[in-house]
């Protein structure tokens, strides 16, 4: 969504706002409903990046923009919160940079520049659990297999930002570590089976 109005917009219909003093009494439930299925569907097919060399039009200060815009007009609307949830999550849809290391460049700036826990907890959120919950398909004897993968994929990129995009490290580190754990689990439920 080029238009941070647009984005918002579509938050209106999804979330309420936090006062009720702003809530649109002119609709049905069953309205506003389906209007919240329709953007949330929307919304779900949004992406700030579609692979890297599709991102020609969006630069650190285009996307800095943009939040700052969104986030604005989410004070407006009574849906600060929930523009933090939402952009957290479409940042953490970016690719790798050209340096192969995730997520990408402009990506870890943005992270690093705006100082805000409720962004990077949002990101983190929606890497560790994507649509908001965590599943995975293993073969029987696998264990945790698959976690200890992500963990140390996570880790070498936490590692390769350390100096360079401290808070984008922590957060990545701290994927790691739920990886790890949750592999360990997994590692004794298949000694248990």
């Amino acid at each position: 969504i080029a238009n941070p109005k647009s984005f918002i917009e579509l938050l209106i219909f999804i979330y309420k706002p936090q006062n009720k003093k702003y809530e649109d009494t002119t609709l049905t439930k069953e309205q506003i409903q389906n209007r919240a299925n329709n953007a949330r569907e929307l919304l779900e097919r949004v992406t700030l990046f579609k692979k890297y060399e599709d991102m020609h039009d969006l630069n650190y200060e285009t996307l800095k923009n943009w939040i700052n815009e969104a986030i604005k007009y989410s004070k407006e609307a009574d849906r600060e919160k929930y523009a933090y949830v939402e952009i957290g999550k479409l940042l953490s849809k970016s690719p790798n940079g050209k340096d192969d290391i995730f997520p990408n460049e402009i990506t870890r700036d943005i992270l690093e520049e705006f100082d805000n826990e409720k962004l990077g907890y949002y990101f983190w959120h929606e890497k560790k659990y994507p649509g908001g919950h965590y599943s995975t398909m293993r073969a029987a004897d696998e264990g945790g297999e698959q976690e200890h993968k992500k963990a140390q994929k996570y880790s070498e990129y936490a590692e390769k930002l350390r100096f360079t995009h401290p808070k984008t490290s922590s957060l990545l580190i701290q994927l790691a570590k739920d990886y790890e754990i949750d592999a360990e689990k997994e590692d004794l439920r298949n000694e248990l089976e």
